[in-house]
């Protein structure tokens, strides 16, 4: 930790000798565990040594503080905060193996000292001055200097970032006492390791006819290991990090646009809710964009037009602001069109809606509605139905087919002679494939309304029948009356004329042949995965609002 030894001239005059840390580093690091017998017994503090952080933005960086007293005497003029010595406080590390401590050096401020002392006050050594790691002298570094300080501090100890790491994994089960019990293992294993090297090498000095055997050495017993914090206490670290991440977080949300946003509302999530939050929300509304991109979200009592106001104000506001054009699409899963008046969403969105905003149902809803006159989705004709209205809805894009069948055929030396169009694509081209690679085209609301009423009567006949001749249909007033009902929004489904709803994510390379990788932009797909995962992204069956809002 130390340079060489110095001299210097006190007060007095008189020549003195010090020995000054270094000023090169701030991790210093114990010599290594000896592994053999030398001349004497090993000692049990060489096996358990940790090494040491000395935090020292202004001693190793030279870094350039000013006061954070909001009434300092030198906030106008260019004063710094300059050394003052070293905190006599250590602080233990929870590392993601083991321990290590932790030191500061102490930070003064010269106008504020000479203030306080002006005034006569008791504490004035300590008015002006401060600890390098407090939060307000850590802000005032920049993104990459606050990066290499590698605590989150809680009131006595603190956690190492790299265990609070393991936290961010947003998978199910993945809970702050699953970590813990790692951390516990990890910790474990380094401890009895080292105490197995101490012990192996006392049994090489007590062979018999050892001269260490012969006079009866007593040997100093192994440290115990410190006991791990509870996971609450890591929780509580975990959160504190985050929390300061939070301006962050809400600066990418707010700088996220789109050209085909989609608007969807779950209650999945609000569900969770416990303590004060409990009951204070049922809805979560979210905005995404064709990027799977979240623009925008709210937690809301209800889902009305009064309550979904303010997030709708917010997100035209922010495109205005940057200068954004007005979204050109937005998909939705109801309230699409009303036979009189506006829609709630053309309300809410009453700006882009003027400026030529086309509002669309999403496909995949529209199709869903049909299960109410289903009789149940274990019915062995209720996959060919659902195929049926997804034929009739789409149709693959023709260009796409042939580009994808001529890279298959340039895989075999005789292009697959034998086998036609039709036959490869059921035999050698995967779903998987086909999903990537084919763009697929809405066909129009009357040719739509042509094969879907086709694919209903042709169902509701023997076509329809399951081996035990149980319909696939309640009735056939319940199919008719759904159809009915769904007629209105053919036009709804449709894409947009003259709108492309896929771009090119990369180009692959099969069999020689260039061909693009799509990805779609139509529907509410995205936002569903995302209301999926939603509840998988907070440890625990319950969470309180403040900490949800953190996750």
């Amino acid at each position: 930790m130390f340079g060489p030894v110095q001299m210097y001239t006190d007060i007095n005059g008189a020549q003195q000798y010090r020995r000054v840390l270094k000023t090169d580093r701030m991790w210093f690091y114990p010599p290594d565990s000896p592994g053999h017998v030398g001349g004497s017994p090993p000692n049990a503090d060489a096996f358990f040594r940790s090494r040491l952080f000395f935090w020292r933005p202004v001693g190793v960086w030279r870094y350039s503080l000013r006061c954070p007293r909001t009434d300092c005497p030198g906030k106008d003029k260019q004063v710094f905060l300059y050394k003052s010595g070293y905190h006599s406080k250590c602080r233990h590390v929870c590392d993601i193996n083991g321990w290590y401590s932790m030191l500061t050096e102490v930070l003064a401020c010269g106008p504020c000292n000479k203030t306080a002392s002006g005034m006569g006050k008791s504490s004035s050594s300590k008015w002006g001055r401060f600890l390098a790691w407090d939060k307000s002298i850590l802000s005032q570094l920049t993104p990459a200097h606050q990066a290499m300080f590698p605590v989150v501090l809680t009131v006595c100890r603190g956690v190492d970032k790299k265990v609070l790491q393991l936290m961010k994994d947003r998978t199910e089960g993945n809970t702050m006492a699953k970590v813990w019990r790692q951390v516990q293992e990890n910790h474990c294993d380094e401890y009895l390791n080292r105490k197995d090297m101490y012990t192996t090498l006392l049994m090489d000095l007590l062979k018999p006819g050892s001269i260490v055997s012969s006079f009866r050495t007593n040997f100093k017993a192994p440290k115990q290991r410190w006991k791990l914090p509870s996971p609450r206490l890591l929780r509580h670290a975990f959160l504190l990090g985050e929390a300061d991440k939070v301006e962050e977080y809400r600066t990418q949300i707010l700088s996220t646009f789109g050209k085909v946003l989609k608007f969807d509302s779950t209650k999945k999530i609000c569900k969770q809710l416990s303590g004060e939050g409990r009951g204070t929300a049922e809805w979560c509304t979210n905005i995404g964009n064709e990027n799977s991109q979240i623009v925008s979200f709210v937690f809301t009592f209800e889902e009305s037009t009064k309550m979904l106001k303010p997030i709708a104000d917010g997100v035209i506001e922010r495109y205005r602001l940057a200068g954004e054009d007005a979204p050109q699409l937005m998909y939705i899963d109801r309230g699409c069109c009303r036979e009189h008046g506006e829609t709630s969403v053309e309300v809410l969105f009453k700006d882009w809606v003027d400026n030529r905003m086309v509002i669309r149902l999403d496909a995949w809803h529209w199709m869903h509605r049909f299960d109410a006159a289903v009789r149940n989705d274990s019915h062995p004709k209720f996959g060919l139905f659902k195929s049926a209205l997804a034929g009739t809805v789409f149709a693959y894009n023709k260009a796409d087919m042939d580009l994808l069948v001529k890279a298959v055929r340039a895989g075999s030396d005789n292009n697959y002679s034998g086998l036609s169009d039709t036959e490869l694509i059921h035999q050698r081209i995967s779903s998987l494939t086909v999903k990537h690679y084919l763009r697929r085209i809405t066909q129009g609301s009357q040719e739509t309304f042509m094969l879907l009423d086709f694919a209903i009567e042709t169902l509701k006949g023997n076509a329809g029948l399951d081996e035990n001749g149980v319909p696939l249909f309640k009735s056939d007033t319940a199919i008719d009356e759904v159809w009915t009902q769904q007629q209105r929004h053919l036009e709804c489904i449709q894409d947009p004329p003259n709108m492309p709803m896929y771009r090119v994510a990369k180009i692959s390379s099969k069999n020689g042949i260039d061909i693009p990788y799509y990805t779609c932009m139509r529907g509410n797909n995205s936002l569903e995965c995302f209301h999926s995962h939603l509840p998988k992204m907070i440890p625990g069956p319950n969470c309180a609002a403040r900490p949800r809002c953190i996750y």
